[in-house]
């Protein structure tokens, strides 16, 4: 699953909703052992604070560069 969410509904709980499908989904299904959590921008501050308020360390850490060419 990969979503992103328009700027002016980004305070709406969005990934709150999707979280818990998904949970619901995971409890019906014991054969997941894990989920993987996504690849998170470094920067993207609000998904990762998410993650560890739930207990959930980072396990990596994916960085953009850039250079004017």
């Amino acid at each position: 699953l990969i979503f992103g969410v328009k700027p002016e509904y980004r305070q709406m709980g969005l990934p709150f909703v999707a979280f818990h499908h998904l949970l619901q989904l995971w409890r019906r299904k014991p054969q997941y052992e894990y989920a993987e959590l996504g690849w998170n921008l470094e920067d993207n501050f609000a998904i990762n604070r998410l993650f560890e308020d739930g207990g959930v360390p980072p396990a990596k850490r994916f960085r953009i560069y850039g250079k004017k060419l």
